[in-house]
Order: C-alpha cells, then structure tokens, then sequence
C-alpha cells in the first residue's frame, strides 16, 4: 500500500554507488533522509564522510561475499542506485534484507538485453525479433528469415555504445567480430557481474555474446516511469532526433527532446505499450526508463528496451520541463511511496549528446557558443582534451552534453541540432 505523503525526515536509505552527483540525494537529505553509501574502497572520497551517515566500502561491489558482512538488517527503509551496473546489487540487498525493490528473480531481465526480449516474447509484447550470437555462423539462419539492415548490439551497456546497424553480410561479420574482440577487453563497472549470491542468475555471459536483432522503424521515443507497489506513475513523453537526420553516420542518440507533442490518444497507446513492457520484466519500486518506436499512422508500438533505473539526464528535464522533482521521486518510490513528480509541462527542453566524428585523442573542441548561452543549461563533461574520443559505435564514450530550453518543441530541438553540429564539427583528434 502506498504511505502517501509519509514524512521522510529519520528515513534512513542506502546508495549503492555515487559518482559525485550531490542532486541525486540532496533534496531528500533536506527532507531528512539519512543516506549510507555502499562503494568500493578504491572508490572512497573525503567528501563521501562529510555527505552520508554513514560510507560502507567493499573490495569488490560485484561479490556478495564481500557485501553481505557489512550490510545490518532492520536498518534501512530503501535500497537504491542511479547506475545501470548496480541494479542487480540493489536487487540482491532488497532481497535479502526484506526491502522493496525489483524482485531478484527478475531483475536481469532489464539488465541483460537477450533476457528482456525473452521475456518480452513471454509476455505478448511487441518488440524486434532477435538472435544471441556468440560468432558469425550463429546468425545464417536469422539473416536467410529477415535479410538487412540489421541492429547489432552488445548484451549489456548504455548511451549506444557497441550498437551499430549493419547492411551486409561481410558487414555483420565484421561488426561482431569487432564488437566480441573490444568486450573481451572491457574492465569497466558496466560489465560487473554479481558473484556468489545465494540465488541462481544464469544468464549469457555479456563479453562473450551479443544480439543481433530486426531493424525496427517508426519514431524513437522514451518514457521514464516510477513503479511502486504496481502503480505507474509516467513522466512526459520524450523524442529522439536520430543521426541521420543530423547528417552523420553512427548509432546513438543525439539529441532528447521533451515533451513529444502527441494526442491523447497517441499517448495512452503509448502509455499502454510501456505499461505491458514493465510487468514482463517485474518492474518495481524504482524508476524506469524505456525506448520504444512509435508509428503515428499505425498507432504501433515497438519496444526497444527497459532500464529498472532512472534515465540519463532526465532528472534535469522533469526539472525544467515540469518544475518535478524526480530526484526525490526515486527516493520515496524505493520505500513504497507515492513518488509526487510533477509530470505536466509548461516548456520544452533538449538535450545534446556530443560524440566525436571519428576515433582518436582529443585535441581540441569549442564550446565558446554555449557557456554564456542564456537558453544551455547543465553542460556535463565527460571527457576531456587529451582523452581518447570517437563514435558510438565503435565502443567509445560521448564527450559532453547540455540542455536547451525553448517555448516549443520545434525551438527546443532546432537549437539544440544547430549548437550540437557546432561543436562537433570543431572536434579535432589525432
């Protein structure tokens, strides 16, 4: 049952994870909330002692054994993380220590994408068809029934990173045996995998596999929703603007914008599809961010993907779009409350994600056009001169991105595509 509007203040929740982003939590810590963290010693920070009550650092956040003895049961009202990587950690500790959270019998379903288009074929929803593919061989079948293009995707991973659309069969080749050789040497949290848990969570190990999968068409659009005790609680629809449409070749997703003017009836069929998506994966007590693709004349919705987390950035758009706190809201969803995000807009906003136009060391970028630009917001690094850059589909990470505001969707993302073209084409590498 929901707890209404319960008063936060001596709640005491823990983090898994915090990588210095004070926002997440401080409108709670406001309220009253009392935050411990749980992160790797490696990762430890002065500041962290001065932030929680209390910090409780492990060797190795992927091994239960290393978690379990410093986890105190009848402690903490929720367990919660912003980070794709942990969600099977939060999973676990919701588990064993009685807290409310996405069953850890389902939880991997969001987090490895073959899972998810099991369970979405289990569950009647409409997604692409696909195949797990461990070589190239794997997929002669798949390709003889749906011919090309086709989507290429690592198991695991965020921000389009290791997806790429292939348009031949030496293509395809090529891309998986790319894809599988840049995995085998991937050391980052993303692709940390729970150890020694006392449940069983069998899954395709995500180095070693990747998904190859129809090529889907229609708009691209995103949901993020909060789910407690069932109830979906949906913020505004957002849209992406694709590459193509911007002129260049990669696979990622560019630009964001929110709110997608749609109809009434547009939305509830779209509210429905995210609907269905997250009972197939035993979505609860968390915030959700799903991708779909949306056909206006058809009314169809497709669905891409689930993340039992919240998406990027868009804590940053509910703020300015709807005036919502969906930071707080993610807090009290993870202890069975009405989340109360404000989810009715009164402006538009986008947001820009900068990848480089080609692989390399960065060496130069201008971003002179949007520090004293009135209508940016928020611009995030994340990588700097010097850093190794380049294209989403090859695995690398995205350099910046920023937030535009505007009084219409077409002002919104019309600025944002000019501001964004700028900058990438003052990128330099070598």
């Amino acid at each position: 049952m929901l707890t209404g509007t319960m008063d936060l203040k001596g709640k005491h929740i823990l983090l898994v994870g915090y990588r210095g982003k004070i926002s997440h939590i401080k409108t709670a810590i406001d309220q009253g909330v009392l935050f411990d963290l749980l992160i790797n010693k490696d990762e430890v920070k002065d500041e962290h002692n001065e932030i929680f009550d209390s910090v409780l650092t492990v060797k190795d956040i992927y091994d239960w054994n290393d978690i379990e003895p410093v986890l105190q049961k009848d402690k903490y009202d929720g367990v919660f993380t912003r980070y794709e990587d942990s969600t099977v950690i939060v999973s676990a500790i919701a588990h064993h220590l009685g807290l409310r959270g996405v069953p850890f019998k389902d939880v991997l379903k969001s987090r490895n994408k073959y899972l998810m288009r099991k369970a979405f074929a289990d569950h009647s929803v409409p997604s692409a068809d696909y195949v797990l593919a461990s070589s190239f061989t794997d997929t002669a079948e798949f390709t003889e029934k749906h011919g090309f293009p086709l989507i290429v995707k690592q198991i695991y991973g965020i921000h389009s990173k290791y997806v790429a659309k292939v348009d031949s069969g030496e293509e395809l080749k090529t891309t998986i045996e790319f894809f599988l050789e840049s995995l085998a040497k991937e050391s980052g949290h993303m692709y940390g995998q729970l150890q020694n848990f006392y449940e069983d969570a069998d899954a395709p190990d995500p180095i070693k596999n990747v998904l190859v999968e129809e090529c889907l068409s229609g708009e691209e659009l995103t949901v993020d929703a909060f789910v407690v005790d069932g109830k979906i609680f949906f913020t505004p629809i957002c849209k992406y603007t694709m590459p193509d449409e911007l002129g260049f070749s990669d696979h990622h997703l560019p630009i964001r914008t929110m709110p997608y003017d749609v109809t009434e009836d547009e939305q509830s069929f779209i509210f429905d599809a995210v609907r269905k998506s997250l009972v197939s994966l035993g979505a609860n007590h968390c915030a959700s961010h799903v991708e779909i693709f949306f056909d206006r004349e058809t009314k169809n919705c497709r669905l891409i993907e689930v993340a039992v987390r919240g998406g990027g950035f868009r804590a940053e758009m509910v703020r300015h779009t709807c005036d919502g706190d969906y930071d707080l809201g993610l807090v009290r969803a993870s202890m069975g409350m009405d989340p109360q995000v404000k989810n009715i807009p009164n402006k538009y906003v986008s947001v820009a994600e900068v990848f480089a136009p080609e692989n390399g060391k960065l060496s130069s970028i201008d971003t002179s056009f949007i520090e004293n630009n009135p209508d940016v917001h928020r611009i995030t690094w994340n990588r700097i001169v010097g850093d190794k850059v380049g294209r989403a589909s090859d695995g690398k990470n995205f350099i910046l991105k920023f937030l535009v505001e505007g009084k219409t969707y077409e002002e919104a993302e019309g600025k944002t595509r000019e501001l964004l073209i700028k900058i990438r084409d003052s990128i330099q590498v070598n």
